[in-house]
């Protein structure tokens, strides 16, 4: 019987065990003919121990820990997720952006430590308006296109840097599009990361 094996996983692959049955293995062997990744690098030398594979499908968008050149040689089709948790990602992105500008966690601790009411008197003096902070995106393909139209209806100056997206892309987002890395760095109050 051919057989489904999970390279690596966060937690117990209890979905998969339910959909696949028998056809999950635990252990390498010559009878897998699937292999289902997450961060695992597949190359030759891990491939030697499977000699009948026939596909490798990586859980996520990125193909970057695949290699496909070997993989094309051994004719083994290679699948990803090509749009795995885009909304997820840039809405916990966002969450992370306004903790930090308007400092919700420092509030909530406030409010905690000062339960008698004093908690106003306490504020935090730092924080600052989202009209008035500047977010780098770096990265601004599906996920960083999506925080920076989030964080424009939050009002924050959007800055990209995305040397392979297409001129006028950034016209689009309705964001500016700066020409390095240093200039998106210097200019930046906070930094958003999305690429591989």
């Amino acid at each position: 019987m051919s057989k489904v094996f999970i390279t690596d996983y966060i937690s117990n692959p209890d979905i998969e065990r339910s959909i696949l049955g028998d056809y999950l293995t635990d252990k390498p062997s010559d009878s897998v003919e699937v292999l289902l990744v997450w961060h695992e690098c597949i190359n030759e030398a891990f491939c030697m121990q499977f000699p009948n594979l026939r596909g490798v499908v990586r859980y996520g968008v990125g193909y970057d820990n695949l290699d496909i050149n070997y993989l094309k040689s051994r004719n083994i089709i290679a699948c990803n997720t090509p749009d795995y948790g885009t909304e997820e990602v840039a809405d916990t992105t966002m969450a992370m952006i306004l903790n930090i500008v308007r400092g919700i966690t420092r509030y909530d601790f406030l409010c905690r430590e000062f339960s008698d009411g004093t908690w106003q008197e306490n504020t935090l003096k730092f924080l600052k308006r989202t009209s008035d902070t500047v977010l780098g995106i770096i990265g601004a393909g599906r996920i960083g296109g999506s925080v920076a139209l989030r964080a424009q209806a939050l009002r924050l100056k959007v800055l990209i840097y995305d040397k392979y997206k297409e001129r006028g892309y950034e016209k689009l987002l309705g964001v500016k599009r700066v020409e390095s890395l240093d200039e998106l760095l210097e200019a930046s109050d906070i930094v958003s990361l999305h690429i591989p």
